[in-house]
């Protein structure tokens, strides 16, 4: 697989949780991201996007907000608070566009906040970027 902003080969294949009650938005990130080499795995709701992390170790979660069972901030905790789980990186996709939910995605640990609708390039782009470890080099904290 090739990183999408420097051509540069990534050593394995690298799973992705999308975590999203919005089956269109997970299988639009799940085929641009299948066609980039990486492995995607998918869950409808929060208890699914816990069981789905807890068993499969994903690499990096793409986690909605708004979802049954669990809001996506329930599952964050969740994840966090487990030893085999707490340090997966997680970006925040939701529709909440305030301020006050950008700081708070921010404030409990996500490596990013992007609203919805949201481009899907630069989705790749910060997922690149965290898997590479410049999770801090793009973002603006609470800006």
């Amino acid at each position: 697989m090739n990183d999408i902003l420097t051509g540069e080969k990534i050593i394995g294949k690298k799973k992705i949780l999308i975590a999203d009650d919005e089956e269109h938005i997970r299988n639009i990130i799940r085929f641009s991201l299948e066609s980039d080499g990486y492995e995607v795995v998918m869950a409808a709701d929060g208890e699914e996007a816990i069981e789905i992390a807890k068993g499969e170790k994903p690499d990096l979660i793409v986690l909605d907000i708004m979802m049954p069972k669990k809001d996506g901030y329930e599952v964050f905790h969740e994840l966090k608070a487990r030893e085999d789980t707490k340090e997966i990186p997680v970006i925040i996709l939701t529709v909440k566009s305030e301020y006050v939910y950008k700081k708070i995605s921010f404030s409990v640990g996500a490596e990013e906040h992007i609203v919805k609708p949201f481009s899907l390039q630069d989705l790749k782009e910060r997922i690149d970027e965290i898997l590479r470890g410049e999770e801090g080099k793009e973002r603006e904290d609470g800006e």
